[in-house]
């Protein structure tokens, strides 16, 4: 379209400043960073602040181009007619019909440009470098007047070009690479001799809690159960009130041999590290390790929820029961589906970070 339009008289197609109100005229859909579409608004409704608009807002007295200082700095003369304005566009253009537009007045110039979507260098639309290009030129005009010190780059074209690159890079969709990975988990029977005792909390919304816990041996068969209504707290104290109760039906029963099995991370690194004095879960963790040094072997791990479903649907049973322990020397019908999966290794799928 832009090229098209270098080849017309502007009385044509441009009746004074229609374009600007035209809708869509300027894109905020470019990619481009928010603050340059703001300066990009800026210049299309002409509230840059140039000399000459300052002057209009008896903000300055002089209208004169402060880098140049030879013509009164008009946002065209600011952009594209100063010869440091000059110098940065040579260095950046690199289409013949954006090299013939430096000849039209301000506002088909400037309609041609932000138009022009052809691509050039790679994969860059001119509208997009144009942008940038108008903005570096603000930015280095800006630098020049408040920065004594301050020079031109040597290569301003590249300084532009590495910008938008840059922008469009990391705004631009890569194919995704998923570090997931789905993985069968099942339950698993403890070796001869040995017992295995999952563990669980819950909490409700109303910030009741509750625990729950199975001890079964090495044929998979249950041994004994519980489950506890314990008042109000956090997932965490439920948690570790779990395995606490959950030890403690293992010595009644003579586990000596034990296998623990929770899923909560933050419980298991807590028990198996010496915690502060002052840390809230001190004195229950420090009970757990003396109920654990009890028996002749207890080793506890970390597992994932799926493989600890029985624990979970028990110690669920402890937010609506009467407050205290409640122990069950025979398995719930509840946990019977559950209990079946776990004895006959049925795998439940979960998906985890395959880093892990």
């Amino acid at each position: 379209m832009a090229t098209s339009l270098l080849n017309q008289p502007i009385s044509t197609w441009l009746r004074k400043k229609a374009h600007w109100t035209f809708p869509g005229f300027f894109s905020w859909k470019l990619q481009i960073p928010p603050k340059l579409k703001y300066f990009f608004w800026l210049v299309c409704h002409g509230k840059l602040l140039t000399n000459v608009e300052r002057v209009k807002r008896r903000f300055a007295a002089n209208y004169y181009c402060p880098v140049c200082h030879d013509q009164p700095e008009t946002i065209l003369h600011m952009l594209r007619d100063c010869p440091a304005a000059r110098m940065i566009w040579n260095s950046v253009i690199c289409l013949d019909s954006i090299s013939r537009s430096m000849q039209l007045d301000w506002y088909g110039w400037f309609f041609a440009n932000s138009q022009c979507k052809k691509l050039c260098y790679g994969n860059l639309q001119w509208c997009s470098i144009f942008v940038y290009t108008c903005w570096h030129i603000w930015k280095w005009r800006n630098k020049k007047v408040f920065d004594v010190g301050f020079h031109y780059p040597f290569n301003p074209g590249k300084v532009v070009i590495d910008s938008a690159r840059e922008w469009k890079s990391a705004n631009t969709l890569k194919p995704h690479q998923s570090s997931k990975t789905s993985v069968r988990l099942f339950w698993k029977k403890p070796p001869m001799h040995y017992f295995k005792l999952n563990v669980d909390g819950a909490r409700s919304i109303n910030g009741k809690i509750g625990a729950g816990g199975v001890l079964r041996d090495s044929t998979g068969a249950w041994v004994s159960g519980f489950y506890a209504n314990l008042g109000c707290g956090s997932v965490l104290q439920a948690e570790a009130w779990g395995l606490l109760l959950g030890l403690q039906m293992a010595i009644s029963h003579h586990a000596h041999h034990l296998l623990v099995e929770s899923d909560s991370q933050v419980l298991v690194s807590l028990v198996q590290h010496n915690v502060d004095d002052m840390h809230p879960l001190k004195t229950i963790t420090d009970c757990c390790q003396t109920l654990q040094r009890q028996l002749h072997s207890c080793d506890l791990k970390h597992v994932y929820r799926e493989v600890n479903q029985v624990a979970d649907i028990l110690s669920k049973f402890g937010l609506d029961a009467e407050i205290g322990v409640h122990f069950m020397e025979q398995p719930p019908p509840q946990v019977n589906s559950s209990l079946l999966d776990d004895l006959c290794g049925s795998p439940r799928i979960r998906t985890i970070n395959s880093e892990l």
